[in-house]
């Protein structure tokens, strides 16, 4: 081993539990104003009984790593939905770096792709996973809740056009 390679681990091994307890604290705190950003949203459209679910951060050095939370709801037209949102770093192809992001995840699967056209160049798209992602760049004031509930203002603007569900 290299006497830099050794300074390194040594420096790791001593400071390893801290570093992991900053990052744990990091997430939570993301995740808790996510969170917070759906649970305060007044207006939802046709989209009835949500769910806010507990998601776990995670990634790998391929797809950049994520915050996300998760949500699961049925319109007043019968069609269920799962939203995936959070924050990505080193997202493939994003425009920035960190991105604030919002999907629909499995469902419904005929929204899972649509076409994009930016208004405003602040909100783009990228096609990731089999689905389209919408992505804006994080804030510079750090107000997630802004950034989310634009993405998902054309999220639900999309399950306006679902016709009525076959039961």
């Amino acid at each position: 081993m290299s006497d830099a390679l050794d300074a390194f681990l040594k420096e790791g091994f001593s400071t390893y539990a801290e570093a992991k307890a900053v990052v744990k604290t990091f997430e939570e705190e993301v995740q808790g104003r996510l969170k917070g950003a759906l649970a305060s949203r007044r207006d939802w459209g046709i989209l009835k009984e949500r769910k806010i679910k507990d998601a776990r951060p995670g990634g790998e050095a391929n797809y950049g790593w994520w915050i996300p939370v998760y949500m699961v709801g049925s319109t007043t037209t019968g069609h269920a939905v799962d939203i995936d949102a959070g924050v990505w770093w080193q997202a493939p192809n994003a425009a920035h770096d960190p991105i604030v992001y919002a999907s629909f995840d499995t469902k419904p699967k005929s929204l899972l792709t649509f076409d994009f056209e930016p208004t405003d160049g602040r909100i783009t798209s990228l096609s990731q996973f089999g689905g389209t992602i919408l992505q804006s760049p994080l804030p510079a004031n750090l107000d997630l809740a802004s950034a989310l509930n634009s993405e998902l203002d054309i999220l639900l603007g999309l399950l306006r056009s679902l016709k009525r569900a076959e039961r």
